[in-house]
């Protein structure tokens, strides 16, 4: 028997439709797709308001550096 490949957006993807059809609750399907409560939350906000696009990965990278040096101290 061959082992069976899902990509991370499958398996999102799969999470935001059976919450969408409303059988069983978020946190039982939780349960079943091994992710956290707070997880399954932010999935299906960002599918509501974003849509597919919404579930892939986004950069963990800061926004900006607190710490950085202004526009005008770099122009002196």
């Amino acid at each position: 028997m061959a082992w069976q490949e899902t990509c991370v957006m499958d398996e999102r993807l799969c999470f935001v439709s059976a919450c969408l059809e409303g059988g069983d609750s978020i946190s039982e399907l939780c349960r079943v797709f091994g992710i956290g409560r707070k997880t399954g939350h932010k999935w299906l906000g960002r599918y509501r308001r974003d849509g597919v696009c919404g579930l892939e990965d986004r950069s963990r990278a800061p926004h900006g550096n607190p710490r950085a040096v202004g526009a005008e101290i770099r122009a002196r």
